[in-house]
């Protein structure tokens, strides 16, 4: 009896992690229009660091 392929754990995620990356350079990009100075450098910066981490996800992915 053949035993079971292992899953490739890069795999599991029930979506392309490729959509998430537009919405998060647009809380970048946004404007100072509805919050203050120090919220919208906070906001961007996680969004920075989410956005880039799903790209390092995505390149690993895309390894052979």
């Amino acid at each position: 009896m053949p035993t079971a392929q292992a899953v490739d754990p890069r795999s599991r995620l029930p979506f392309d992690p490729r959509w998430l990356l537009q919405p998060l350079q647009w809380l970048i990009d946004a404007g100072p229009i509805p919050i203050n100075s120090f919220d919208r450098r906070f906001r961007a910066k996680e969004a920075a660091f989410i956005r880039d981490q799903l790209n390092a996800y995505i390149e690993e992915c895309e390894k052979p």
